[in-house]
């Protein structure tokens, strides 16, 4: 079964991106704007975690949206993470009633790993999907053999062309301009905002994380 996640975010850019990365590694996502719009979800639909931000626009914000999904008996075990700018402290939460707590920026890599931890993507029984699955490897493994992998940090990255970009992809190095001024840090998930902004630049690839 594929594991379901509650993503609530106000925050429109964070929403999609965090939706591109958890669906780009198997799982089902609903992404709420706003801690009611959440709460409303939680109760209607089953979900294996949610992601939660602390300070968002409403009347209800993240710690008052732990508090309540804890205070419900059908809620209480779902494992919360909150991504967020604030800490615990400041938005007064219990750490005892969330699972994880990552500030922002989270990292990409860091993020799938608990997301494993807690709620692992179980393997494919569906033949077609199998199929697809076992055909994009065999892609993936045509395209490793043609390029340049390297290891940066830990991370095995390649040369991408800009014109192939995808939003959601994770830049593996620093990209600078012709003056040597950093564009994008390194790690960052891609958006259509960075990519207009590299081809504007008349970047023709970059490295990207495998």
């Amino acid at each position: 079964m594929i594991p379901k996640i509650l993503i609530v975010e106000d925050t429109a850019i964070n929403l999609t991106l965090f939706t591109t990365l958890l669906k780009k590694h198997g799982y089902e996502v609903h992404g709420a704007s706003d801690g009611r719009e959440g709460l409303k979800m939680a109760k209607v639909m089953t979900f294996d975690l949610i992601l939660c931000d602390l300070a968002m626009s409403g009347n209800i914000n993240g710690g008052q949206l732990i508090s309540t999904l804890k205070s419900e008996d059908r809620l209480k075990e779902v494992p919360i993470i909150v991504i967020s700018g604030q800490t615990l402290e400041q938005m007064r939460v219990d750490k005892n009633l969330i699972t994880a707590y990552f500030p922002k920026p989270v990292q990409p890599g860091i993020l799938i790993k608990k997301l494993n931890e807690l709620v692992p993507v179980e393997a494919v029984e569906n033949n077609e999907l199998a199929e697809n699955k076992i055909d994009e490897i065999e892609k993936r493994e045509t395209k490793r053999k043609s390029s340049s992998i390297q290891i940066i940090e830990g991370f095995p990255v390649e040369p991408i062309s800009v014109d192939t970009l995808e939003v959601g992809m994770i830049t593996g190095d620093q990209v600078v301009d012709k003056n040597n001024l950093t564009v994008i840090p390194m790690g960052v998930a891609l958006t259509d905002k960075f990519i207009e902004k590299l081809k504007s630049l008349e970047i023709s690839e970059i490295l990207i994380r495998k």
